[in-house]
């Protein structure tokens, strides 16, 4: 009779604990790729409401310089006034929807585009985008605000 039982474990229990373990790396792993891209989305958020605030302080400073100047960058009545700002300066794009290029891109990621409509002669509806590209998907900060003579 043989008193010495086998010790260790068989193959298909080293099998079993080793494909758990493998599961369980390979949705670590997913959970911290999840994170992370996360991570690198609001990092861009940030960055891109940065902008965004900044051109709307720009142009608060614009307005308050000489309402009938930036009241001249603006078209007729209800007529939306499309601008690219990769840089703080007024230089009209185009009169069509989507006016930046490639080449207006701002640390060749972000685009800054502002789109003023005059409501009357005393305010101006001013809507502030700035778009980026990660992964083939297009994120947005938008910030829309009106402006009047009286501020």
């Amino acid at each position: 009779m043989n008193n010495n039982p086998q010790k260790g474990f068989s193959l298909i229990e080293v099998l079993v604990f080793v494909t758990i373990l493998g599961l369980f790396f390979v949705a670590a792993a997913a959970v911290t790729l999840f994170s992370l891209r996360n991570m690198k989305v609001s990092e861009h958020r940030i960055i891109a409401t940065h902008y965004a605030e900044e051109l709307l302080s720009w142009m608060k400073n614009e307005k308050d310089d000489n309402w009938n100047v930036f009241m001249g960058n603006t078209g007729a009545e209800n007529v939306p006034v499309y601008y690219c700002f990769p840089s703080l300066s007024w230089t009209v794009s185009s009169l069509l929807p989507d006016p930046c290029t490639a080449g207006d891109k701002i640390v060749s990621i972000y685009t800054r585009e502002a789109v003023l409509t005059k409501i009357s002669s005393s305010q101006i509806n001013v809507q502030i985008t700035v778009d980026w590209d990660d992964s083939n998907i297009t994120y947005s900060v938008p910030l829309n605000t009106v402006f009047t003579l009286w501020e």
